[in-house]
């Protein structure tokens, strides 16, 4: 009887390595019984994708499933995403970011999900100098004092992040390749300033009391969710003053002065609103 030929053995390296960085790393480890080949491929994929199932999410397991990974794991580690991690402690996170940080991370998400305890972001993340991608849920960063700036990163997110206005500038000021940032519901940003030549994208929700794009007139799609903080209003002309680049814009909000639309005429860009009643939009004439 003739042997069936192996040809997915036979798939060259970086192929295999590309299909197994799409998935999940429980699935990449399921891939062992294809072929001999794959029987240890999983523990060199760039890309670890620690995305549990609602099992594993709620088991006490799933930390030593990580350590276990990590610690089998050959060559660079270019993206590491934990998501949804619900049951791992504080110490299991310091550990993991602690490795990645010295093995080439460009891309990095953490998604600690417990909103009433957010992870305090380890200072080795600040030492990955390599990072291009930073998507950061329910943590809270505190800066050491000898951070050097993100010289690659592109795109920053941030979700229920609890942060300086200080911190943030820093960031961003010291990240001259950011071209994407978005902010969503975070704490303890009031006096919001962003300075950053090279960013393009910009999207805001929350609640704060001062917005300053100043120093940001390169930016083309804007848009901002302005919670109100019981402070009154602030006039959008203001805001977007000097944002000649502007294409995109989109404002949602409670209390929001919006200028007068005769004004848009210079520039090409989509202005829109939403608020409960019409006596909550005012017009600067």
């Amino acid at each position: 009887m003739a042997i069936a030929e192996d040809r997915i053995s036979e798939l060259p390296t970086e192929i295999i390595l590309m299909i197994l960085s799409m998935l999940t790393i429980r699935e990449a480890a399921r891939t062992s019984v294809l072929s001999r080949r794959w029987r240890s491929s999983w523990t060199s994929i760039p890309a670890l994708n620690f995305v549990p199932d609602t099992a594993y999410s709620y088991s006490c397991h799933w930390a030593n499933i990580v350590d276990s990974v990590l610690s089998r794991h050959r060559g660079p580690i270019s993206a590491f995403r934990l998501d949804r991690i619900i049951w791992c402690s504080c110490e299991d996170i310091d550990r993991w970011l602690s490795i990645v940080s010295s093995r080439g991370i460009e891309d990095l998400a953490i998604d600690f999900y417990d909103q009433y305890l957010p992870y305090k972001v380890h200072p080795s993340f600040f030492s990955c100098s390599s990072l291009v991608s930073i998507d950061l849920t329910s943590c809270k960063l505190e800066m050491p004092t000898d951070f050097e700036g993100f010289k690659f990163l592109k795109f920053l997110s941030l979700k229920t992040v609890a942060l300086t206005d200080t911190i943030l500038q820093t960031i961003v000021s010291m990240s001259e390749n950011l071209e994407d940032l978005t902010l969503i519901d975070c704490e303890g940003l009031r006096n919001i300033k962003i300075i950053s030549t090279s960013l393009l994208n910009f999207h805001l929700f929350g609640v704060f009391s001062e917005l300053d794009l100043s120093g940001s007139l390169n930016i083309k799609d804007l848009f901002i969710n302005w919670d109100d903080d019981g402070n009154g209003v602030w006039p959008l002309r203001q805001i977007i003053n000097g944002l000649t680049k502007l294409e995109s814009l989109s404002v949602t909000g409670f209390r929001l002065y919006i200028f007068c639309p005769g004004e848009l005429a210079i520039w090409n860009f989509r202005l829109d609103w939403n608020a409960h009643s019409y006596q909550q939009i005012g017009l600067i004439l």
